[in-house]
């Protein structure tokens, strides 16, 4: 019997010992190093998705859309694989920007668009690509100053950097502005 309850005491007293060095509070607490690894991973996530913005009278301002797009809080940015954005300004006036990658900063309308970067005007289908641009969304600008390329068939026109005005729909190349253009052949 005093065996058993010797037995009984030790294993009371392993028991005592477990909680009172192992902290369950500590799994849940990372270190410095695995807290700041957590701040740079995507709180959340969303597929397919399409996004309407209105203006101040109610009317359709743009329409975002993107296969993905991931969160980052402690970034304060949104990222968008595939981001496709349509401008509106009523009169069916559009312009659709399309690239393989965004990001867009909390709290500004601006959308930085990466690689494969395409601006349509949807009316006379004048297509601008580049690989990288801006998009401003409230004041509906959109700036790029890397290579841009304008083509019209054989015919191009390139520049180092380009502002267009998706309202007036007037778009200024500069600098370093070099075309080249084809005429059509004659018929016979």
């Amino acid at each position: 019997m005093p065996r058993t309850s010797l037995q009984v005491m030790l294993g009371i007293t392993l028991v005592m010992a477990i909680f009172y060095f192992w902290k369950p509070a500590d799994l849940l607490t990372p270190d410095q190093a695995t807290a700041e690894r957590r701040g740079e991973l995507p709180q959340t996530y969303l597929y397919a998705i399409q996004r309407r913005a209105y203006d101040d009278q109610g009317q359709l301002a743009d329409i975002m859309e993107a296969i993905q797009a991931e969160d980052y809080p402690n970034r304060q940015e949104t990222r968008f694989t595939m981001p496709r954005v349509f401008t509106h300004d009523g009169n069916d006036r559009t312009w659709s920007a399309a690239a393989d990658e965004g990001r867009l900063r909390h709290g500004s309308q601006k959308l930085y668009l990466r690689r494969n970067v395409a601006l349509v005007n949807d009316q006379t289908n004048m297509r601008l690509d580049t690989r990288a641009m801006t998009l401003d969304l409230k004041q509906k600008t959109a700036v790029s100053r890397v290579k841009v390329t304008v083509a019209d068939g054989v015919s191009s026109i390139t520049a180092r950097g380009m502002e267009a005005d998706l309202v007036t729909e007037q778009v200024v190349m500069k600098p370093d502005v070099e075309s080249l253009y084809v005429p059509d052949s004659p018929r016979s």
